[in-house]
């Protein structure tokens, strides 16, 4: 089987931070792709990591559905914009949109094997969401594959107990994205 995962962002427009830029989103998903591309690999299956950049969307779209993959998984890290001590915004979640019957299922997948994997119980697995409305976050990014598509969010980039927990369980993130993928 062969999946796609993109890295979110771009090097130009790297994403949020953890401190003013010590760390983006797309430092951090580049770090794991590479391990997820590895670990499919030694389980058989081909997986192609794309970098967006210098893509316009169409040009990604057309690129991943030319693959023609099983999944495409989109790397990201969650944000908020309120400083981390004024707010309990934590946890993991795992977006979709109804580009494909089997998106849904493949973000519940995803988020089983992530909330499981990094111990998030109660307000830390902020479950899936059904993006329906393209002024949604990420929504733009899934809705035009032929492929089942999800946005991962592992972690808020922005908050240092999950900048932390992002880090520390690495392995096991990049382990549970290929498990919900494969399964």
């Amino acid at each position: 089987m062969r999946y796609i995962v993109i890295i979110g962002h771009t090097y130009l427009s790297q994403g949020a931070s953890y401190e003013n830029g010590w760390l983006t989103e797309y430092q951090y998903n580049n770090m794991i792709a590479t391990d997820i591309s590895c670990i499919l690999s030694e389980k058989g299956h081909e997986c192609i990591v794309v970098v967006k950049d210098d893509l316009t969307h169409k040009d990604l779209v057309e690129l991943v559905d030319y693959q023609e993959p099983k999944a495409i998984i989109e790397l990201h890290c969650n944000a908020y914009d309120e400083k981390a001590s004024e707010r309990d915004a934590f946890g993991t979640e795992t977006l979709f949109t109804r580009n494909n019957p089997r998106s849904g299922e493949l973000a519940r997948k995803l988020q089983v094997c992530l909330t499981k994997a990094l111990g998030r119980k109660g307000k830390g697995n902020r479950g899936v969401k059904l993006l329906s409305n393209k002024k949604q976050r990420g929504y733009r990014n899934l809705i035009d594959y032929k492929a089942p598509a999800c946005i991962v969010e592992p972690f808020f980039i922005d908050y240092k107990e999950d900048v932390l927990l992002g880090f520390k369980e690495m392995g096991k993130i990049v382990n549970a994205i290929v498990q919900g993928s494969i399964s």
